[in-house]
């Protein structure tokens, strides 16, 4: 029977910490002008309700942080370097 891979919970949670800690940073420079009077003028008809979009950003965060974790635990290490450059 194969060994299964054991899940690095350092890894993982350091992933989760980077990820949060560069969307709060962007948070923090974009939260001002989402209610923007130019904004709400400018915004297209076709954008979809806000109800919408923190279900959207919440799995493309949460496959960001996957993405993120699998590089880190990968064996090749031109992995890594795609990573750091």
């Amino acid at each position: 029977m194969k060994n299964k891979k054991e899940i690095q919970w350092r890894f993982l949670l350091f992933s989760i910490i980077i990820v949060v800690l560069v969307a709060s940073v962007g948070s923090l420079f974009t939260r001002d002008a989402v209610n923007s009077d130019w904004y709400l003028d400018n915004k297209p008809t076709i954008t979809p309700p806000n109800y919408v979009f923190p279900i959207v950003w919440t799995v493309i965060y949460m496959l960001i942080v996957l993405s993120l974790y699998l590089v880190f635990v990968s064996k090749k290490s031109r992995d890594r370097k795609i990573l750091i450059k």
